[in-house]
């Protein structure tokens, strides 16, 4: 009965699969109702930008093939717009500066060109022109005619978008003074979290460019990237990780089909719990995905206690008594451990963040799952093999553990513990533990794609993305201009686009104004100065009158929305302030918001790279503050019903209390953030702390065995699998996912010595009260 119950359960689990789907979009992560996230969705810096993809091009000869390569990327079914012309980049600014330059030009622009309008610079201008005739009198008479005065200079690069005045001005499209490299900005028409989406997209563009060398940099290479990686990550750890775990198990039974035993169970359960999880949760998260792996390290603890239980029961026992004395035996303390995590990981599910409710109910799910496999799975296997060679002997590990533990030595080795982790505790409430959601925390600092990006800032002098600065539009635009000024001289920032540069400013009114006050009659005294040089003025007057237009011209004013942005019923006016390089930490961060708040002088809403995380980072602590706060509670109640005594109970939690203070004060030490990259760690160190500890709490209280040589064996084995199955990961090439590994290998060895080292102790201490 109980076979067919389970063939039906597993059937219908997989049939679920078919509901079963991963949402790779990362928002899916973040809090539901956070201000900052809905404003940057709705942004410049929301989806739109994040299409945009820039490709450094580099090969001989490129500006003769610019037409062709865009001709070709036009043509693409991936690309809904290619900017490859420096006409692209123009923008709204550089429209209006081409009708009346005068109003757009710098201030050393401005006084070179009253010095050239004034009488000395005139007169040199003159003397250049007839220099100009001697050397090329055929084409330098047109020129001439043209332009005496070579205003050309001064008025033909009318400024643009900051991303193309960094380029070399003589070219149309968007090239390095050496001629060998390019840049081309290119959209895409899906979203780049879609991986396949991003993987087809690149692969057609370099397909189309595939007589020259390509680097992109944008959202689409970062998905391919990190796409990339973390499956070489992945498939590296379980390559040797897996393999690693069974020869750790076979050595340690000294069986070969023991290790599989443990394991069937737990694979079980975890096809369960994606089955319907995915049918009951909706879309999986990729956090909830990775619920699989803290699974794998939790589940099979409750296998490897029962199977050694049953094991210890089996010389004296039939199949069925060793069985009945096994579930017999195991069931309240597994009950417990289980019930225990799973009610710390349902409290972790009541926080903000999605991703996290979700792993925390699929935990939940999972833990329950993995405990009715083990009760029911289990003794159907053990049936079918009741006698499979075994060995459960304490191997030297165990042996030589034990006599610690009773030696002299094993109360101070105790004690060392004991105050290793308190100090752990101080170093972390007193300490400086980071919380950063920075999702470049996930690649390391010499990928492809940080190099490139590097390159391409480089190339400009200033990081192309910049901060996004909204304000309210009763602030005057004029001192949104003279902040940009300020705050450009001061070098806090190298360029800066957006409303301020389409709207003249009272000052530069009043500097337009005086310029022409100070230049009139300037084609006058022009005509004059050419008739004493020895040219006939006349034919000169055309081009310095249609010069004069441009210099009288008045600016073309915006529409009432241009330059501005609605949110929530508000109108902002938005500007984008570009700074010298990228800001990667948080105080970086903080120190160029602050220069922003102080010029502007009233309170402005700040988007930019690394935004997201210097507002998801302090709501994680928060939030991990109030889960351990109500984790405590919740684990400390489980425990001691499930040991029947408060002072049992606090023993019990020292390996899980241990194991995470020591844990979280290497992070901090080691200068680690805590990031949704690692933060797996915690609740895998946690379950197994609480595990470890129920177990040695229970067996000591049955005071029938050394609990370090029968218990203990099972839990170095659950700290093996689990150590060497995450421990892996520390070779990991993504930053915070070795992280992961390191912090897993520590807490999980803290919890394993607290649990055969102080808890024995403190167990044989109150037998003798």
């Amino acid at each position: 009965m109980v076979t067919v119950a389970l063939m039906v359960f597993t059937v219908a689990a997989v049939g679920s699969f078919r509901w079963f789907e991963i949402d790779p979009d990362v928002s899916s992560l973040l809090p539901d109702d956070n201000e900052l996230i809905e404003l940057m969705r709705a942004s410049t810096l929301g989806e739109e930008a994040s299409r945009n993809l820039y490709l450094i091009i580099e090969g001989e000869g490129l500006e003769a093939r610019m037409a062709g390569f865009i001709e070709s990327l036009e043509s693409s079914e991936f690309l809904t717009r290619i900017d490859g012309r420096r006409a692209d980049f123009g923008g709204a600014v550089a429209q209006r500066a081409a009708r009346a330059p005068i109003w757009f030009l710098p201030e050393e622009s401005l006084q070179a060109l009253e010095e050239r309008l004034a009488g000395k610079g005139r007169a040199k201008a003159i003397q250049e022109s007839k220099e100009l005739l001697e050397a090329d009198p055929l084409a330098g008479r047109d020129i001439v005619l043209r332009d005496p005065l070579g205003l050309r200079w001064l008025l033909g690069k009318p400024p643009g978008e900051a991303f193309a005045d960094a380029f070399e001005a003589g070219s149309p499209y968007l090239m390095l003074g050496t001629g060998q490299t390019a840049v081309i900005r290119v959209q895409g028409k899906e979203d780049p979290l879609d991986v396949d989406f991003s993987l087809a997209l690149l692969q057609d563009i370099e397909e189309r460019l595939a007589e020259t060398s390509v680097r992109p940099v944008g959202g689409y290479a970062i998905a391919r990237e990190d796409s990339d990686r973390i499956k070489s990550d992945l498939r590296s750890s379980l390559l040797w990780s897996i393999p690693t775990i069974f020869l750790f198990l076979t050595l340690s039974t000294r069986s070969l089909l023991q290790p599989y035993l443990y394991v069937i169970p737990v694979g079980l359960a975890i096809l369960w719990t994606l089955g319907f999880g995915g049918l009951l949760l909706g879309p999986m998260t990729p956090l909830g995905v990775g619920s699989a792996a803290i699974l794998t390290g939790l589940g099979v603890d409750t296998t490897i206690h029962y199977l050694g239980r049953y094991r210890e029961e089996r010389p004296e026992a039939s199949v069925a008594q060793s069985l009945e004395c096994a579930h017999a035996l195991t069931a309240p303390v597994l009950l417990g451990s289980v019930m225990t995590s799973v009610g710390a990981f349902l409290s972790v599910s009541l926080g903000s963040f999605p991703g996290l409710r979700t792993l925390g109910l699929l935990l939940a799910l999972g833990l329950t799952l993995a405990l009715i496999s083990t009760w029911t799975v289990l003794p159907l296997l053990l049936r079918l093999f009741p006698d499979s060679r075994s060995d459960d002997s304490p191997g030297p590990v165990m042996v030589g553990i034990a006599r610690l533990s009773r030696s002299p030595s094993g109360r101070p080795a105790a004690l060392v513990l004991a105050g290793l982790a308190l100090l752990s505790w101080i170093v972390v409430v007193r300490g400086d533990l980071t919380f950063d959601a920075n999702p470049e925390r996930l690649r390391p600092e010499d990928s492809a794609f940080s190099l490139a990006k590097m390159d391409l800032e480089t190339q400009l002098g200033f990081d192309p993305l910049g901060v996004e600065v909204l304000v309210s539009d009763d602030y005057p635009v004029d001192a949104l201009s003279k902040a940009a000024e300020e705050l450009t001289r001061s070098g806090v920032v190298s360029t800066t686009t957006g409303a301020h540069r389409l709207w003249p400013s009272d000052a530069r009114r009043e500097r337009v104004a005086e310029l022409m006050s100070r230049s009139r009659g300037w084609i006058d005294a022009t005509l004059k100065e050419l008739r004493e040089a020895g040219f006939r003025p006349a034919p000169f007057r055309a081009g310095l009158e249609k010069f004069d237009g441009l210099l009288c011209a008045e600016p073309l004013l915006p529409e009432p929305t241009e330059g501005k942005f609605e949110w929530r019923g508000e109108n902002y006016w938005k500007s984008t302030f570009h700074p010298p390089h990228s800001l990667k930490t948080p105080a970086e961060r903080e120190e160029f918001k602050s220069a922003l708040r102080a010029a502007l002088g009233v309170p402005a809403k700040m988007l930019g790279p690394g935004a997201l995380a210097d507002e998801l980072g302090p709501l994680m602590a928060k939030e991990l503050r109030n889960t351990i706060l109500v984790l405590a509670l919740v684990i400390v109640v489980l425990v001691v019903l499930s040991v029947g005594s408060l002072g049992h109970g606090v023993v019990a939690l020292l390996p899980v209390v241990s194991g995470l203070g020591i844990s979280l004060g290497f992070l901090t030490i080691s200068g680690w953030s805590l990031h949704p990259g690692n933060f797996l760690a915690l609740p895998l160190i946690l379950g197994l702390g609480v595990d470890d500890g129920l177990h040695m709490v229970h067996r000591a209280r049955e005071a029938k065995a050394d609990p370090i040589r029968t218990t203990g064996i099972q839990v170095w084995r659950t700290t093996g699998t689990t150590a060497l199955g995450f421990g892996s990961l520390v070779t990991a090439s993504s930053p915070v996912i070795a992280s992961m590994g390191s912090i897993v290998l520590v807490g999980t060895l803290v919890c394993f010595l607290t649990s055969v080292i102080f808890v024995p102790q403190l167990m044989r201490k109150f037998s003798r009260e």
